[in-house]
């Protein structure tokens, strides 16, 4: 799980600077690619995993928030893993620097 949360983090943290690099019209392009329901499938740590990834605009469209959540289960029924990560829009951004 290390492995993947180290992942996501990572795309998390190239993502301004490749919205950067980006015309201000493709920026919300590029989120809106992102959006819909997915499911992640591979190993982690030498195990199977499978994660069900729900991406969706929040906020009148201003923040894009993915959640993913592993199908499977700790003992207490709870998912192994969970995250909730908001990504800021690049006209978001835009509006807040003027």
């Amino acid at each position: 799980m290390k492995t993947l949360f180290l992942r996501i983090l990572i795309f998390i943290s190239l993502t301004p600077f490749y919205l950067s690099a980006q015309q201000a019209t493709s920026r919300d392009s590029l989120l809106e690619h992102m959006t819909g329901k997915w499911v992640l499938q591979g190993t982690i740590e030498g195990k199977q995993t499978t994660h069900d990834v729900v991406t969706e605009w929040v906020l009148d469209h201003q923040y894009l928030q993915i959640n993913e959540v592993s199908r499977e289960k700790k003992g207490n029924g709870k998912p192994e893993y969970e995250a909730l990560v908001t990504i800021v829009s690049g006209s978001t951004i835009q509006a807040m620097m003027a």
